[in-house]
This record gives structure tokens, C-alpha cells and sequence, in this order.
């Protein structure tokens, strides 16, 4: 293969990743569909997860003014707070992809910026990976430590994400639509990138707005970690408000997207059929 070949195979790669990669972009995902499904009146944000700060910058593109009151959590170096304005968008940086004490720093912010909005104040929540550690309300008698050997293991054991949720949600009071639960009766519109396989809303993120439809835990878990877990049949699934939740990126996109620029370029391609 001469080095011409080895060049333009290298700059068709590069290109089709950068394709992929702008199809699911946080800033430009969340401003296309603002502008395509406005949404009236004084908005608060809250945005959680690693392309919390990308997402967040495309609603203050699209809402301006109106975006009263925001709230980002994200991982460290990922948002620019003066891109946000700092006036009205606190930013907030958790640990990842094991919480910390920052995490559960942020989950008291969380908290508090709920408890300050309007009572009838329409918010738009953006929800991407890494929201499950960045953020974290534990329930009553878990502790830190408990949190994180529990994370340790689970990440260890090489569990798929929707069980090692399905574990998580039973510590925390924010995740399978304990968020939802905390907003009460006012109107929330969530905006989600998937990074799970199957675009499961109750799984992106552990699912702060959505409820799995099943709560059933993974087999095989250590004793120590059985006996922290708390009856899940307990916890209240009511959602008092107008809730909608809508997948804005998902892997088919960027799939869909890669396939599109080497078609493009006039390559032909296979496309696997099955997540890997």
C-alpha cells in the first residue's frame, strides 16, 4: 500500500468519526430540538452527567432570557462556567466514575436548587453518562463508604450497566425517578443522550426521571452488599407532575452518521447488527 493510500484511509477514518461524533453532540442535540419543540415561558435547568455543560450551553442558546434558573453537574474541566453564565447557571463538578464526597456535595446543591424554584416553574432536565456517580442523594443509613464499596465491586464484576443500576437505585434517593419524585407537581421536559446499550431511559443515568419497569437484582450478589440494599417494593413510584422524556442522541445516531460520511466518500459498508 503506497503512503497516498495509507493518508487517505487515515483521513476517511478520521472524518467518519468526527461525523459520528457531531451527530450526538451535547450543545447541538439539545438546541435542535428546543427548536423544534419550544417550550413556553420562564424555563429552570438542571443538567446532570458528563455532556451536562455542552447540553446546557445549547438550552441557553435556544432559551436565552428565558432560562431563569440552571443548575450543571458535571465531571471536573468539563463545563466552562463564564460560557454559561455564572449569574444564572451555578456549575457544579462531582467525581467519576466512583463518587466522592464532591458527589454527594453536589446532590445537597441538587437539593437545595429544588427547593428554591417556583412551585409551578416549568424545568428542562438534560441527562447524559456519568450522571449516576457525579451526583448522589443517598438514602437514609448508607454512607459513603457503603457507596463506594459497593460501586467497586460493581464495576469489577463485569455486571451490564442496567444491573449494576438496578443496585445503585436501591442507595439512592435520586436515581429510578427519584428526581422526578423530588420535582413534584411541576412540568419537566427531559432531554437524554443514551450511552447504554438499548436507550433505555430508566438505565441512562440510573434513571432519574424514569422508574424500570423492573427492580429485580442481579444474582450472585456478596452478602455485605444484600444486607445494605433496602426493600425496593417500598419506594413510592407517583410522579406528581406533566412528565416527558425524549432521546435526543443515542449510538444509533452516531452509527447512522458514520455510515452516511464513508457512503459519502464512496465506501462500502457493513454495518454490525448487535451491540458489541
Amino acid at each position: 500500500m503506497s503512503e497516498k493510500q495509507v493518508q487517505d484511509r487515515r483521513q476517511a477514518l478520521l472524518a467518519t468519526y468526527a461525523a459520528a461524533v457531531r451527530a450526538v453532540e451535547g450543545e447541538h442535540v439539545t438546541a435542535d430540538w428546543l427548536r423544534a419543540n419550544p417550550l413556553n415561558g420562564d424555563v429552570a435547568l438542571i443538567a446532570l452527567g458528563k455532556a451536562a455543560g455542552a447540553m446546557a450551553l445549547g438550552a441557553r442558546r435556544v432559551l436565552g432570557e428565558r432560562l431563569q434558573h440552571g443548575l450543571v453537574v458535571t465531571k471536573q474541566g468539563h463545563a466552562d462556567p463564564q460560557a454559561l453564565d455564572p449569574g444564572r447557571i451555578r456549575v457544579c463538578e462531582g467525581a467519576h466514575p466512583m463518587p466522592d464526597e464532591r458527589s454527594l456535595a453536589a446532590g445537597e446543591v441538587l437539593l437545595g436548587f429544588i427547593a428554591d424554584l417556583p412551585a409551578d416553574m416549568p424545568v428542562l432536565v438534560l441527562i447524559s453518562g456519568g450522571a449516576s456517580a457525579l451526583v448522589e442523594v443517598l438514602r437514609p443509613g448508607v454512607a459513603l463508604d457503603d457507596l463506594a464499596r459497593a460501586n467497586e465491586w460493581l464495576l469489577a464484576n463485569g455486571l451490564p450497566i442496567a444491573q449494576i443500576n438496578a443496585v445503585r437505585r436501591r442507595l439512592s434517593r435520586l436515581k429510578g425517578g427519584g428526581l422526578a419524585a423530588m420535582l413534584g407537581s411541576r412540568p419537566v421536559t427531559g432531554l437524554l443522550i443514551s450511552d447504554v446499550e438499548g436507550d433505555d431511559p430508566a438505565v441512562i443515568g440510573s434513571g432519574p426521571l424514569n422508574r424500570p419497569a423492573s427492580t429485580r437484582l442481579p444474582d450472585g450478589l456478596p452478602d455485605w452488599l444484600l444486607a445494605m440494599l433496602p426493600d425496593d417494593d417500598a419506594r413510592s413510584a407517583a410522579v406528581d407532575g406533566d412528565l416527558r422524556v425524549v432521546l435526543v442522541a443515542t449510538l444509533d445516531d452516531a452509527l447512522a452518521a458514520a455510515r452516511a460520511e464513508l457512503q459519502a466518500l464512496g465506501i462500502a459498508v457493513r454495518q454490525h447488527d448487535r451491540h458489541i
